[in-house]
């Protein structure tokens, strides 16, 4: 945070992240936590309090200041000293999350009686006030939200009362509506509920996918941002290595072949330099960790424009797959070994498989494949392969992971 107590203000770490994405030519999304603790009534961490200005104000100021920093390359403190981008208006946000879970309050400099860090109507008051604030300074941004904790928070059509409150009362609309999702949150469960959910149908793929189903059907033009996502939110380290071993690869490829045709734009991977559950590089040694070239594949695959196959698989419990055409006019094949081994539930290493990959209607000119599972070394990544073009297309799995195929036809 650039500014924690009043009139005290540092970019300097803000800058660095904002650098670190800039540099290599993307635009960062800039999702504000919360108010700053000098805006909240508690005089400790975790003390019961709330916002004091309830009208948001005083907040909406400061997310104005801020704007003018990175778009305009300078502000003007509360007591009137100018504080200069280094970087000039280069480093410039085109878009905002204002806050970030407000359904939740166990981060919060204050623990509202509540229980949340803002109720729904109090989510809608602070966005009508602070997004006008921001729009004066530059009417170009564009807003998302509410990027609450999960997609479901009590009743309303959606199935989310912050989605329906912002939605129906927002003087200006979001333009992407956001929300968060993992796997599970609790490293003791077996590796079946961290792909499908627990035997009450919480948790698990599914659970993000209804989530992602609801809200598209009640507001279809809406594009939809999963601005936090992994494989466990629990934040002990699974003694599994779950969320950074083979397991992942099989958990992300099945999360994004499910979640892909439901409308959801975007997968925001939590966290990038950080402790192995949650990161894509060791913030000791800089190196990556397997869930960095699961992303990167990903990405590689299915860039944007991209126009997605018919594909089909005959156990979706065993095995996952999507299929897109890419801008380039090649295609590919996304397939998942999830195939859960009943005897070590919760190992995260899952049983073999052997896959064949029909390729109906395509005559393949060059085929490469790019697989990720337990043989992949973390450092390196995995290495990409030429095989025949041909079809079917055999495929072996010693257990969890994913392969990509990219496919060149004539």
């Amino acid at each position: 945070m650039p500014e924690i107590h009043y009139n005290e203000w540092s970019f300097a770490n803000l800058d660095v992240l904002v650098n670190d994405v800039t540099i290599t030519g993307e635009r960062p999304v800039m999702n504000i936590k919360f108010a700053p603790d000098w805006m909240w009534t508690c005089s400790h961490y975790g003390d019961p309090g709330h916002v004091e200005d309830l009208t948001f104000q005083t907040y909406a100021q400061y997310m104005a200041r801020l704007v003018s920093y990175y778009n305009l390359g300078h502000m003007t403190t509360e007591t009137g000293q100018v504080i200069t981008n280094p970087a000039g208006t280069s480093n410039r946000i085109d878009y905002w999350e204002p806050w970030n879970e407000p359904d939740l309050s166990n981060e919060t400099p204050c623990v509202p009686d509540t229980d949340v860090a803002l109720t729904p109507q109090e989510f809608l008051t602070m966005w009508n006030a602070v997004v006008p604030a921001m729009l004066a300074v530059d009417p170009t941004l564009k807003f998302v939200g509410p990027a609450t904790a999960g997609g479901q928070f009590g009743s309303g059509q959606s199935g989310n009362e912050y989605i329906d409150t912002l939605m129906q009362g927002a003087t200006v609309l979001p333009y992407a509506i956001s929300f968060h999702g993992y796997g599970y949150w609790d490293n003791t469960v077996t590796d079946e509920w961290i792909f499908d959910g627990d035997n009450t149908g919480s948790g698990g793929i599914p659970d993000i996918k209804s989530s992602a189903n609801r809200i598209h059907t009640h507001y279809p033009s809406k594009p939809m941002w999963i601005t936090e996502i992994n494989v466990n939110a629990d934040w002990g380290e699974d003694t599994h290595h779950r969320p950074w071993n083979e397991f992942a690869a099989a958990w992300w490829a099945s999360a994004y072949t499910e979640l892909a045709p439901v409308n959801v734009g975007m997968l925001d991977h939590y966290n990038i330099v950080e402790s192995p559950q949650f990161g894509l590089l060791d913030y000791d040694t800089g190196n990556p960790f397997l869930p960095y070239w699961i992303v990167k594949t990903l990405n590689a695959g299915f860039p944007m424009n991209s126009q997605r196959l018919s594909a089909s698989s005959p156990d979706t419990q065993q095995i996952e797959v999507t299929a897109a055409r890419k801008p380039s006019g090649q295609i590919t094949v996304l397939v998942a070994d999830r195939l859960v081994d009943t005897a070590h539930p919760r190992a995260g290493h899952g049983l073999p498989l052997d896959v064949n990959v029909i390729l109906d209607g395509i005559t393949p000119t060059a085929i490469t494949l790019t697989q990720i599972d337990v043989t992949t070394p973390p450092v390196t990544g995995p290495t990409t392969v030429s095989l025949p073009p041909s079809s079917p297309v055999a495929l072996h799995f010693p257990g969890y992971g994913m392969a990509l195929l990219t496919i060149s036809t004539l």
